[in-house]
């Protein structure tokens, strides 16, 4: 068969333009029985089979219009694409419907699968054998931004930042601005370390990273420093270990101690360029050279 084949749709019912005298109702069971009359039940009842010379009744044009009608207007629903709802007279009149039929739900566009055969519990209903038809399917506008698209995260892409979260009704692992979500993250780290001369006042090392954040948000921060010192020497003297945010005059967080130190804080963030520093400075003088080393990473929550 192909497309191009006359597949004798029913645009109109069989019988649709006869008079009222010329169509029955074919009823469910004969009203008067031996009377030729057809039903549901007989469809043409035995009677018609019998010579009239011997007392049969011939069939009637009617009943054979009246069939006719009633299954051309079955077959044009079918032809029309129409699903029909749960009907729990017709289950239990068929001995419930069979695994693998589809009935529509009471929203447009929802459809509901048998799970057995027999089947007369109400779809949707606790314990119900149906499952919904797209119980194993996702819809395009979620595989879009459930999945990691091969052309890339668009305007995210730039500096190999990577965004995943769950935005309240789906997880997603590539966003826009518009769609972030509330578990998202871009993680950067860097460090370094190197020797201050103690002796000069202006010996101190910092680390800053920068980060364009496309929504307001949190910055997780960790910042650290470790000072060396020759073996059986103590560390060295008292040092200040600051977080800076934006370039602000006055650190955010700050701690001074002889020892080494590691800063864990939030801080919140606008949308846009930002920056983080965190700064070694000595507080005092030593003629002995020590090494420094200094990290400092963040992990971005958008709001």
């Amino acid at each position: 068969m192909k497309q191009s084949d006359d597949l004798g749709k029913f645009d109109a019912l069989i019988g649709a333009s006869a008079s009222s005298s010329d169509i029955a109702t074919v009823p469910a069971t004969q009203a008067t029985a031996g009377d030729g009359t057809a039903s549901i039940a007989l469809g043409f009842p035995p009677e018609t089979f019998i010579a009239r010379a011997a007392g049969g009744v011939p069939p009637r044009g009617q009943d054979m219009n009246g069939f006719l009608n009633r299954l051309s207007r079955a077959v044009q629903v079918l032809q029309a694409g129409y699903l029909g709802p749960y009907d729990a007279t017709f289950a239990a009149a068929i001995g419930g419907y069979p695994q693998g039929a589809i009935v529509s739900g009471t929203v447009a566009g929802t459809f509901w699968v048998s799970t057995a055969d027999a089947n007369t519990t109400v779809p949707g209903a606790t314990g119900a054998a149906w499952q919904s038809l797209f119980a194993n399917y996702t819809a395009t506008s979620d595989a879009d931004l459930r999945y990691v698209r091969a052309s890339g995260a668009g305007d995210l892409q730039g500096g190999h930042d990577i965004y995943f979260g769950y935005n309240g009704s789906r997880v997603v692992s590539v966003v826009d601005s518009t769609e972030f979500g509330n578990v998202a993250f871009s993680n950067q780290f860097q460090s370094a370390s190197s020797k201050v001369y103690y002796a000069a006042s202006t010996a101190q090392r910092s680390i800053t990273l920068e980060h364009n954040a496309p929504v307001p948000g949190t910055y997780i921060v960790q910042a650290g420093v470790n000072v060396g010192a020759p073996p059986g020497d103590t560390q060295p003297y008292m040092a200040a270990l600051e977080v800076f945010y934006n370039g602000a005059s006055s650190p955010i967080d700050s701690d001074s101690t002889p020892l080494s130190m590691s800063h864990a804080l939030t801080i919140s963030a606008v949308a846009g360029e930002n920056t983080i520093s965190c700064v070694y400075q000595p507080a005092s003088t030593s003629g002995t050279w020590y090494p420094i080393g200094l990290s400092l990473s963040y992990l971005f929550v958008p709001s």
